[in-house]
């Protein structure tokens, strides 16, 4: 099993809780635009710290903004940055001469959704480590994993369990493309841990980002550097 900045927690959509998570909007500030195209960066998952589940590496950051562009070529490579107390620090992103966009429009640039949390059961995060390294599910765990991200196909297809991508943050979801941890360039032999994973799920019926992506955030616990990657089916 993969080290974790904190216990795994299930992201839900349009559910308000007892803390201020959101999705959705334009960052605002210092660092806000895109380093590539000069859109305003898109906030796909802003969570408040004051949640105690959230064990963020930097103690000063109150409000932890997961943000990206798919709006341009910026998603088409690495991208890393840091949360200070005044707004957003790029320290790694792509500049490209093509910053009209590729044709991919954020669904959630100008609303707001709000966010909900809740542990992520053990055994999802059991058979998301085996998916992880690879290995195949046995029938049963496959119709277990769907059951506990309510993830089937329609009853007229036949009601079969499907095996997905889902939201979280913490813990170590199920990663697409099976990602591992990346060594953080800016510490000297400090390895990142996965932070976040966002993705369209069926069940919630709400689309975030766009089709067939998952884009994944992974933080260093001693610098607090946050890079964000993306995979596509």
């Amino acid at each position: 099993m993969n080290a974790t900045l904190f216990d795994g927690c299930r992201i839900h959509l349009n559910q308000q809780g007892k803390f201020e998570h959101y999705v959705g909007g334009e960052l605002k500030g210092k660092g806000s635009e895109c380093p590539n195209c000069s859109r305003p960066l898109v906030i796909y998952l802003s969570l408040d710290l004051t949640d105690e589940r959230i064990k963020f590496p930097d103690s000063r950051v109150k409000r932890l903004p997961l943000v990206y562009c798919v709006d341009c070529e910026l998603c088409c490579f690495d991208f890393v940055y840091r949360v200070d107390a005044d707004g957003l620090s790029v320290l790694e992103a792509l500049k490209t001469k093509d910053r009209q966009g590729i044709g991919i429009t954020s669904s959630i640039r100008k609303k707001r959704i709000k966010v909900d949390l809740s542990a992520t059961p053990l055994e999802l995060e059991r058979l998301a480590a085996k998916l992880n390294a690879k290995c195949d599910l046995t029938k049963e765990e496959k119709a277990m994993f769907a059951k506990l991200i309510n993830n089937f196909a329609r009853p007229e297809l036949g009601g079969y369990p499907i095996v997905d991508c889902y939201n979280q943050v913490g813990g170590r979801a199920f990663l697409m493309q099976r990602l591992e941890d990346p060594m953080c360039e800016y510490c000297p032999k400090s390895r990142m841990r996965f932070l976040a994973s966002l993705y369209n799920e069926r069940c919630s019926g709400i689309k975030t980002v766009p089709e067939e992506m998952q884009i994944v955030y992974f933080a260093c616990p001693t610098c607090a550097a946050i890079l964000v990657q993306h995979s596509a089916s």
